[in-house]
């Protein structure tokens, strides 16, 4: 078939069919890849984070990592740590307490490993490979396992969490105030460049005006399964102080952002409601986008009246990670805020 496609000219896809039975039973001849040489203390350290590390054997785990010399093996420590889909799922824990324990010997591990957890999330954000779902699902466990051992604080998890709703949407009074600023620019003195708050929220109650994002299609919910893991991993523990708050607030929009989905699968289903029970037993949840519309719409008319009355506590401008949001500003508290901080720290110390 070989010489009668070279000796005749035919149609090109005849000759695409010849190469395809060809190739199919001569496959041709292709070096083979080869797998990264690791040093034997690159194998022991991944032997012992990915194989041995269990609940008994965590401490003699932390103790044979002391004695290498991290100063030289920390970015290869730091991956090995932030490689969690490599080992269980239920062992996900113990990598957080190893990463705190590995903190006080060398600040650098813990810095590096929460700054690619963050870059893992926003990754998710960003680059929505299916393939890797559940990669990014253990990474969402991980970033809660390192709230409850205290290596991060809640305005990180909170604006992850806000990252994780609004990445990607650009709402339209957002629009209207570059559009506003666009043509302003332009040499039209007509129209003023509004300031952030004065621009009006839209009351339109359309799912696609607040989310039409294609990264985050209306048929996705795999951001959801990823918020409802973080809840349900760190969760319990925002139960009083700035913390409550943040977290009421944030439900108003995630079922404002849930609801606008086409329709949620059964087991996207089952873990909000186990998410929900365990954080906010006697939620009263929105029936539709409707009710968290106008739910959405009366929060932020209250944070506006509680700005505008308070002289300490400022507006903030909405950004593209928080667009429908006008959150306080917590540059200038006033003193019940920082009763409840202070609070939030009594807390944080007794979990350590």
């Amino acid at each position: 078939m070989k010489r009668l496609k070279e000796a005749r000219s035919s149609d090109g896809k005849y000759d695409t069919m010849i190469d395809n039975a060809y190739y199919h039973c001569i496959p041709p001849t292709r070096p083979a890849r080869q797998a990264p040489t690791l040093s034997p203390i690159e194998q022991y350290i991944e032997w012992l984070i990915h194989t041995h590390l269990s609940k008994t054997t965590c401490k003699f785990v932390f103790t044979q990592l002391r004695k290498l010399p991290l100063f030289k093996y920390d970015i290869f420590v730091t991956e090995s740590l932030l490689r969690v889909w490599n080992g269980k799922y239920g062992h996900v824990h113990l990598v957080a307490e190893l990463a705190t324990n590995l903190s006080a010997c060398n600040d650098r591990v813990s810095v590096m490993l929460i700054d690619r957890v963050l870059e893992e999330i926003r990754q998710a954000c960003e680059v929505p490979n299916h393939n890797y779902h559940q990669r990014y699902v253990m990474i969402a466990k991980l970033f809660g396992e390192l709230y409850n051992y205290c290596m991060i604080d809640s305005v990180i998890v909170f604006d992850s969490l806000y990252t994780l709703l609004f990445f990607g949407n650009f709402p339209p009074f957002i629009a209207y105030a570059v559009q506003a600023a666009f043509e302003a620019q332009n040499g039209d003195s007509s129209i003023a460049i509004p300031s952030w708050s004065e621009i009006p929220i839209p009351d339109i109650c359309e799912p696609l005006l607040y989310y039409c994002n294609p990264l985050d299609p209306a048929t996705d919910c795999f951001r959801i399964r990823m918020i409802c893991t973080i809840l349900t991993t760190c969760g319990q523990f925002f139960d009083r102080g700035m913390a409550k708050k943040r977290l009421d607030r944030f439900l108003v929009y995630f079922q404002h952002y849930m609801l606008a989905k086409e329709f949620l699968p059964l087991d996207i289903e089952f873990m909000v409601s186990d998410a929900l029970e365990l954080l906010r037993p006697k939620l009263d949840r929105s029936k539709n986008f409707a009710e968290a519309h106008v739910a959405m719409l009366k929060l932020e008319e209250g944070e506006r009246e509680q700005a505008a009355k308070s002289k300490k506590v400022m507006l903030k401008r909405p950004t593209l990670n928080c667009p429908n949001s006008y959150e306080i500003s917590m540059n200038e508290t006033t003193d019940e805020n920082e009763e409840e901080e202070e609070k939030d720290k009594e807390k944080d110390k007794e979990r350590q």
